[in-house]
């Protein structure tokens, strides 16, 4: 029969490694957590509005609508058809 303290140590070595491992993996897997909410955060709350953004445009200070003749659209189609 081997001895005690030989298990012991065998115990001890898979305990050590297994233990790494999941240490390891559990680092790699907070590592990815923290980069895609840092990816989320830039994504939304990273873009900054430029300077054009905050000023309201002087032409349409009350909301007008801007109406455009029906041929006007009609025309630019027809100039956009590929049609021969």
């Amino acid at each position: 029969m081997p001895r005690l303290s030989r298990i012991i140590w065998y115990g001890l070595i898979l305990i050590l490694i297994s233990t790494t491992v999941v240490f390891s993996f559990g680092l790699i897997m907070i590592g990815a957590a923290i980069a895609s909410l840092y990816a989320i955060y830039k994504y939304y709350f990273g873009k900054k509005r430029s300077q054009s953004f905050k000023q309201q445009p002087p032409n349409y200070m009350f909301g007008e609508v801007v109406d455009i003749k029906g041929v006007v659209v009609d025309d630019s189609l027809e100039k956009l058809s590929f049609k021969k």
